[in-house]
């Protein structure tokens, strides 16, 4: 299992006292994930697949583009029943 975070950055700015970092205004909601090996694997998969193909990349475009390129369907619902088969927080019925 892999832990994948988003830390939040801090910078200067021109106001306050000019001795405290002020944190950053960010863009997207930072999130924390947990990833399987497998998981991870898929996205470096994904990440050389666009490179490959001239894209620079990060492991955050990456998923963002899955998410874009995912659609609310059958195929969709049963990914999402073997991702909580995986789960270890989901008690497994027997």
């Amino acid at each position: 299992m892999v832990w994948v975070g988003c830390a939040e950055r801090a910078t200067e700015t021109s106001d306050g006292d000019g001795m405290t970092a002020k944190k950053a205004a960010t863009r997207g909601k930072p999130m924390n994930l947990y990833m399987r090996d497998d998981d991870v694997s898929k996205i470096r998969e994904l990440t050389a697949y666009a490179a490959g193909n001239g894209q620079r990349t990060s492991d955050s475009k990456i998923v963002r583009a899955a998410l874009r390129a995912a659609t609310p369907n059958r195929a969709f619902l049963i990914a999402l029943k073997e991702a909580e088969g995986s789960d270890l927080r989901f008690k497994r019925e027997e």
